[in-house]
């Protein structure tokens, strides 16, 4: 049963990847570490096939083998955790560092459904972010390099097309005002396939837009596109209230400005391995990675 649950995990199709491995990580237990020689996937086998010790400890706990079984497991669970510390410290230094500004905006689920649907609220939700990014600003005791806004947060679409619109030219504004370079999640348009995009922009502190931009690649089923739309069109007709954006290219470019090679992921991209390995593979500094929980 343990194996058979080992192997459900790794291959049963879930709408959020997630596994054992990433509880010991949120619990900032050392053994999670590990995950650089085996991955998460591979700490979160470990984990489960770690009951098993334990199993038996259990059904043995009257003899004296149930104890030893028990003492080897929490030894052994010791020495995971002190050689996950040293894997910790052999982790080079950076070399420079950066000062961002986060700010995430306390947009409700239907204030942001009605700015997607043009119903309003557009410029309260750009209000609202200008006003707490001057709050913070305010309330900085360092010069920033960068502030960044969340996934989706400017409630317009950005790019060359739509810079002569309002929303883009009050952004631009603002920034230019303040000598401000933004980072931020917000809807591009994909002329290939006519559809909206969840991207990600870099305007520097004249307001401008600095390519390229990057696009969301794994979109959320049911909520960024409906699986077998393509071929089965009428499902869009059940399911109105589904998003229907356009598919990036995935981690193929990195986002440039003042020197810095940053990678670009939204949300739950920041879950697959492989995704972070292609960003550091193109020469990726850092990662950024736009996310909203509203």
């Amino acid at each position: 049963m343990a194996m058979i649950t080992v192997q459900c995990e790794a291959y049963s199709l879930t709408l959020f990847d997630w596994n054992f491995g990433y509880s010991w990580y949120g619990a900032g237990v050392p053994v999670y570490q590990w995950a650089e020689i085996i991955g998460f996937s591979g700490l979160s086998a470990a984990t489960l096939l770690g009951n098993l010790p334990l199993y038996f400890a259990w059904k043995s706990r009257r003899h004296r083998r149930g104890i030893i079984i028990l003492a080897s497991v929490v030894v052994v669970f010791g020495l995971l955790n002190a050689g996950g510390l040293w894997l910790k410290q052999r982790l080079p230094q950076p070399d420079a560092t950066i000062k961002t500004l986060f700010v995430q905006g306390n947009i409700g689920s239907s204030e942001k459904l009605a700015a997607e649907l043009g119903r309003g609220f557009e410029w309260e939700i750009v209000r609202r972010y200008f006003a707490l990014t001057d709050q913070a600003l305010h309330a900085a005791k360092v010069k920033i390099d960068f502030v960044m806004w969340p996934e989706t947060a400017f409630p317009g679409l950005l790019g060359a097309d739509f810079k002569f619109n309002d929303l883009p030219l009050a952004l631009e504004n603002y920034l230019r005002e303040r000598r401000l370079t933004l980072i931020t999640g917000a809807y591009g348009y994909d002329r290939q396939t006519r559809l909206i995009t969840n991207s990600l922009f870099v305007l520097d502190d004249n307001g401008a837009i600095v390519p390229p931009h990057y696009s969301k690649s794994i979109l959320l089923a049911f909520g960024e596109y409906i699986p077998g739309e393509q071929w089965f069109p009428q499902i869009r007709h059940w399911l109105p209230q589904t998003g229907h954006f356009a598919r990036g290219a995935g981690p193929t470019e990195l986002l440039r400005w003042n020197g810095y090679k940053m990678g670009p992921q939204i949300c739950y991209e920041s879950l697959f391995p492989r995704f972070s390995r292609s960003l550091a593979q193109l020469g990726a500094q850092f990662i950024v990675n736009a996310t909203n929980d509203s």
